[in-house]
């Protein structure tokens, strides 16, 4: 980069007056800046324009620090009035508030909050409906719900079902769901956002609509009643392993042996299963599975004292034989899915009556370190609130939804209760 574009922040006196004793300058070439900078690039020796260059950057920082005091400045009187503003504002504020301040409300005041109060607690406001399009229960304080004749529903071809089943609930013509229709069996409740997309002129149907192939019908009895370790028997998809850690309330099977049958806490944890390993257990079209399939995608952890007692496990990992046998039978009838199984009898008489079987019996382990479950306790927030019961009797995780729900999902799912 030449001198001239170096030092061209300097103007021609600050040039002038350090280059007059050192450089000889004729009277045309100082004329101009423009002159002066041209004869200093081709007669400047290098100490002189080291100099200049010096007093060119000297004056771009003192230039540049102006600027930034002048920001600064600018900066502060800004903050000072936002500050000014800002007390002012809460200045009113105090003011109007210290009239309110231990103001006792009026009658009318308190009785309007216990309004409001009983109406947020009554029963009322937790009352549910059903919607008749998606099969939802829905919060009527949060949702709102239209009841509607059958002729006003609009667009009604769009809750025809694609595919008909013999088990569908047709109200003329179109696929709802009981629940959400009026003992009159003329009216239908139908939640805000399904009504608002009924509304469209649109060949499909709702997406979350029944007639959407959401529809999976009702549980039978035949698979409502199995057990977990029988619905696993009876299952064609294995996408998990479950495991059951489960402990009594004292942490002593010998204290607890009289009062078991109220149940056993614990949780159920799921991993992925290796596929590979199960694969040859469930080839081919007979079922019911060999029980040798429980062991290899159900583990038991027992946690406590003592001798646990058999029957305490029996409720929830039972087998039996009958009930195996009716609802493989029930489902070669109505699921297609199962359509082209062979129940083979050699298995079914290796299940048992009504009892837990050996398979299971085998993989449970009993370890009588109780500090693991105080070690998981201890990450709850409220024991009492998170902590999940096993009851017994029902064979269900209870305390815990959705575990409860999960156990058995791999089974009872649209390929089994969507017949």
């Amino acid at each position: 980069m030449s001198l001239s574009d170096d030092i061209h922040i300097l103007n021609a006196k600050e040039i002038y007056a350090l280059v007059k004793d050192v450089v000889s300058l004729s009277r045309s070439v100082l004329q101009n800046k423009t002159n002066l900078l041209s004869h200093l690039d081709v007669s400047c020796p290098d100490d002189l324009k080291r100099i200049l260059r010096e007093a060119a950057f000297a004056k771009k920082r003192m230039i540049e620090a102006k600027a930034d005091d002048r920001k600064r400045k600018r900066a502060d009187v800004q903050w000072h009035r936002r500050m000014e503003r800002k007390i002012a504002d809460e200045d009113q504020l105090v003011e109007a508030s210290s009239v309110e301040f231990l103001h006792v409300p009026s009658e009318e005041v308190v009785k309007e909050c216990y309004r409001q109060f009983y109406d947020a607690t009554s029963s009322r406001a937790l009352v549910m409906a059903v919607c008749a399009v998606c099969a939802r229960e829905v919060d009527l304080r949060d949702t709102q719900i239209r009841t509607l004749e059958f002729q006003a529903i609009p667009n009604a071809h769009r809750l025809r079902p694609r595919t008909p089943h013999p088990a569908h609930d047709i109200y003329k013509g179109m696929l709802l769901d009981p629940k959400g229709v009026t003992r009159s069996g003329k009216k239908a409740k139908i939640c805000n956002e399904c009504f608002e997309d009924m509304k469209k002129e649109s060949p499909h149907s709702p997406p979350l609509s029944l007639a959407n192939d959401l529809w999976i019908g009702r549980v039978p009895w035949e698979l409502e009643t199995l057990s977990f370790a029988e619905q696993q028997l009876i299952g064609q998809l294995f996408p998990r392993v479950y495991v059951f850690k489960l402990w009594p309330a004292s942490m002593d099977f010998n204290l607890e042996r009289e009062t078991l049958q109220r149940g056993l806490r614990g949780n159920v944890c799921t991993f992925e299963l290796d596929h590979a390993g199960i694969v040859t257990m469930i080839s081919g079209k007979k079922m019911p599975r060999p029980p040798d399939i429980l062991a290899s995608i159900i583990m038991i952890t027992i946690v406590g004292h003592g001798k646990l007692p058999k029957h305490v496990l029996r409720s929830l990992f039972r087998v039996r034989r009958r009930a195996v046998y009716l609802a493989l039978l029930w489902l070669k009838a109505n699921n297609r899915h199962y359509a082209d199984i062979i129940i083979d009898q050699v298995v079914l008489s290796d299940l048992p009556e009504d009892d837990v079987p050996d398979e299971l019996i085998q993989v449970i382990r009993q370890n009588e370190d109780t500090g693991i479950v105080e070690e998981e306790r201890s990450g709850y927030a409220n024991h009492d609130a998170d902590e999940t019961e096993l009851d017994t009797q029902s064979g269900v995780l209870s305390g815990n939804e959705g575990l409860s729900k999960k156990i058995g999902t791999n089974v009872l799912d649209t390929r089994i209760c969507g017949y």
